[in-house]
């Protein structure tokens, strides 16, 4: 068994991307393909964790897996997502949905993802077993009239979660087998896929060429997976979409998928990260397969994907982070600020009035916006998010309202030192708040939402009627303007021994 080595520091990544990119300036970097010489020995001995099977899933299954991706695709549960890349916010080529386990999220590239739950939702949305706040009953999740449409719509979930297993056994088995995993470290017990469709032939655009090794088209460029627990394991399987086939009789002029030309092979580019002296390879992937980045080998390797000439899914499979990205984390969350309200009232401390002001943060720019972010359409699309979300947005509104009395009785306490130390941990507080705002306000401002329908541009959620004063404001400037001019004043005070200070120097004076 290879012990897995140490992630690199911040500095011995710079290290390597300077160097890295050095070598670029003056030629390009070595790769090898499945076949050539020296292929399988580089597959070896320095991508030894990665595992290709087409043995993974029977061809039943295959058929069943595929019926379900279509399926999605049908019913439009695939989406764009627009990322922040480099600092700048793009649209991708790849169209996604995420399923898994009830109450999972997946965040990347600044987008949190809301699963669709594999199974029967109306049996596992009881989240709130452990303390967590309970939602009503005419409130919870999974609990619709039972239709066609739902029975199906579960019934294509299940399917997934069906590949889930066969995914896990299949990794089980290769981690054993290679001796890559002790019973503590990482894991294979997936909680979600994130699936994906491309269609090459009907890009808006082309896409861009791999950079760095000369590779071809990329679907997917260079990166490692986040948010992941620790050393676990990731696992995808790969599926060609079929095509119907082409009738001359019925269609005059062939579709560019009907090209004669021959077609181009879907390939998975591997390389090790930030690393100049091992080649890459490309590792091609057939309709059917799957493959696995086993234990340590997404902490210390890269991985891109190649685009071939058919239209392609992929499950990707992974055990996302569980101390903050599910639904009972963040109930949890509400509960303890309900804690603090209900001990507390408005009479807060200051490492009380911080904590409630972080958990309304979290709850208004990693939850509720992100979830409105996907737009009306992933809203109508989502039985079991909707009710919590529901949920989320009143605890923030009360949490807001409770804030606001905060505010309003810091500006008014008599306590100079108390006023001053509640005044600044608010003003700080609400300036993070202030300031998520304003990033939030200028993705909703982005002039490609153009490019997209209505129903899948962001919604402005949460926000409170016009009518509604009852807490903080949107525009937050008035309300730091405030707390800064209270803590300019307790601060001046202080230093002047307080208001009273100078009338009692004076009356000392003339009494001596």
């Amino acid at each position: 068994r290879r012990p897995a080595p140490a992630p690199l520091t911040h500095r011995e990544k710079q290290q390597k991307k300077r160097k890295l990119l050095n070598q670029l300036a003056t030629t390009q970097l070595e790769h090898l393909k499945e076949g050539q010489e020296g292929y399988q020995h580089l597959l070896e001995e320095h991508y030894f964790a990665f595992h290709k099977s087409h043995a993974t899933v029977g061809t039943e299954q295959r058929e069943k897996v595929r019926e379900a991706m279509q399926y999605l695709l049908n019913q439009e549960l695939f989406f764009r997502n627009v990322v922040l890349v480099g600092g700048s916010f793009v649209p991708t080529f790849v169209h996604r949905v995420l399923i898994g386990e009830p109450g999972v999220t997946y965040p990347y590239l600044g987008v949190r993802l809301f699963a669709h739950p594999w199974g029967d939702i109306r049996t596992k949305c009881e989240l709130d077993a452990d303390g967590l706040p309970s939602i009503p009953n005419d409130r919870r999740a999974g609990q619709p009239e039972e239709d066609e449409e739902e029975v199906t719509y579960l019934q294509h979930l299940t399917r997934f979660k069906e590949l889930n297993e066969s995914l896990r056994r299949d990794a089980e088995a290769q981690l054993q087998f290679k001796q890559l995993a002790t019973s503590n470290e990482g894991g294979n017990d997936f909680t979600l896929t994130l699936v994906n469709f491309l269609d090459p032939s009907e890009q808006p655009t082309p896409l861009k060429d791999e950079p760095y090794y000369g590779m071809g088209a990329l679907a997917v460029g260079w990166h490692q997976d986040q948010h992941l627990e620790p050393l676990s394991t990731i696992g995808i399987y790969h599926l060609d979409r079929h095509r119907p086939e082409f009738n001359p009789e019925e269609q005059e002029d062939p579709p560019c998928y009907h090209s004669h030309k021959p077609p181009i092979e879907w390939r998975i580019g591997l390389k090790k990260a930030w690393n100049v002296e091992v080649p890459a390879i490309a590792v091609p992937v057939e309709d059917g397969c799957a493959y696995f980045l086993l234990h340590d080998f997404n902490h210390t390797h890269q991985h891109c994907v190649l685009a071939g000439s058919s239209a392609r899914f992929s499950s990707t499979h992974r055990k996302a982070r569980s101390d903050q990205d599910t639904l009972p984390y963040i109930l949890s969350r509400c509960c303890e600020a309900e804690s603090l309200i209900s001990v507390s009232q408005h009479s807060f401390y200051p490492q009380q009035a911080e904590l409630l002001a972080s958990i309304h943060n979290e709850l208004e720019f990693e939850w509720i916006r992100q979830f409105w972010y996907l737009g009306t359409k992933h809203a109508r699309q989502q039985p079991f998010w909707r009710p919590h979300l529901e949920y989320l947005e009143t605890m923030w509104l009360q949490f807001d309202q409770y804030l606001q009395g905060s505010v309003t009785e810091c500006l008014a306490n008599k306590d100079q030192v108390r006023r001053q130390a509640m005044c600044q941990v608010l003003l700080d507080a609400l300036h993070t708040t202030q300031h998520l705002r304003t990033e939030w306000d200028k993705r909703y401002s982005l002039a490609l939402w153009a490019e997209f329908v209505e129903d899948r541009c962001p919604v402005i959620r949460p926000v409170r009627e016009p009518a509604d004063k009852s807490g903080l404001p949107y525009n937050l400037t008035p309300v730091l303007a405030s707390l800064a001019e209270s803590v300019w004043t307790a601060s001046d005070d202080n230093v002047n021994g307080g208001p009273d200070h100078q009338h009692n120097s004076t009356t000392s004076s003339s009494s001596i």
